[in-house]
């Protein structure tokens, strides 16, 4: 006896018996009432929830911005600057002293003027130039309330003046000379 391969898979299929089920026991689909969009007690309870979810969140925001209130109150406002130095977020005795060690020193240094065609250097402190450290920092500000502009200031920066004091007859001798 001879055995052949088959040539193909076709030569090799079984035929099964179809699956039958007995009379009675034929699967049902049930569809939830709230699924069909029908039963308005279901409908009542997903708004609540839904509700609920954005009382909660809102809720939580009021608490982050009342804590942030509270914390940065008679601080200088976040996110500014004076002259290049960072004073945002500090208390004002701070900020004045941050300011009076980063600025002090440059007020030694000459700084160059010109008049026409002539050039010159005037020294601040010989020409009556001071910074008025208290109202510099009184440029800032205070703390906005403005949830917006509280959130703003943690990625914005704004810079603030230089308040000077002079001596207008120190700066008038300097100039002249």
């Amino acid at each position: 006896m001879e055995h052949r391969w088959p040539e193909s898979h076709a030569e090799e299929t079984d035929v099964l018996a179809p699956i039958t089920r007995p009379p009675g026991d034929e699967p049902t689909v049930r569809i939830k009432a709230d699924q069909a969009g029908s039963d308005p007690a279901a409908k009542r309870k997903r708004y609540r929830k839904i509700g609920l979810v954005a009382a909660a969140v809102f809720g939580a925001l009021v608490v982050v911005y009342g804590v942030d209130l509270l914390l940065s109150s008679g601080k200088v406002p976040r996110g500014v600057t004076v002259a290049g130095v960072d004073v945002g977020g500090e208390a004002h005795d701070d900020a004045e002293r941050i300011l009076r060690d980063q600025l002090e020193p440059r007020l030694k240094n000459p700084v160059k003027v010109r008049a026409g065609d002539v050039d010159a250097e005037v020294n601040p402190a010989d020409a009556g130039l001071t910074i008025d450290w208290k109202a510099t920092i009184d440029q800032a500000g205070t703390q906005p309330l403005n949830p917006i502009t509280r959130l703003t200031s943690l990625f914005s920066t704004r810079e603030v003046g230089v308040a000077t004091v002079k001596d207008d007859k120190k700066l008038g001798g300097a100039v002249e000379g």
